[in-house]
């Protein structure tokens, strides 16, 4: 695999001018793309209602239970009135 050798040296030096905590933020990043995972670290930090609200949406997703975002703006603007 070709590439320019000063591309590494880039990243290597951008890495380093950040911060230890940035650095394991960055890692996690690079191990996830390398090894095709999600990091869903944020999801522990969600309040209760959204984490079940977000559950709801998905299984209402996985039921067909779907509404375009154009239908949706449609519904909102002519229920309220508005123009754009």
């Amino acid at each position: 695999m070709a590439y320019d050798k000063n591309t590494k040296q880039k990243i290597i030096s951008e890495i380093e001018a950040l911060t230890e905590k940035e650095q394991e933020t960055v890692l996690g990043l690079v191990e996830n793309y390398i090894h095709g995972k999600m990091d869903e670290s944020g999801w522990d930090e969600l309040p209760q209602a959204w984490k079940k609200r977000i559950e709801e949406s998905m299984r209402q997703g996985d039921e067909g239970k779907l509404v375009l975002n154009e239908d949706a703006v449609a519904y909102i603007r002519k229920k309220y009135g508005l123009n754009g």
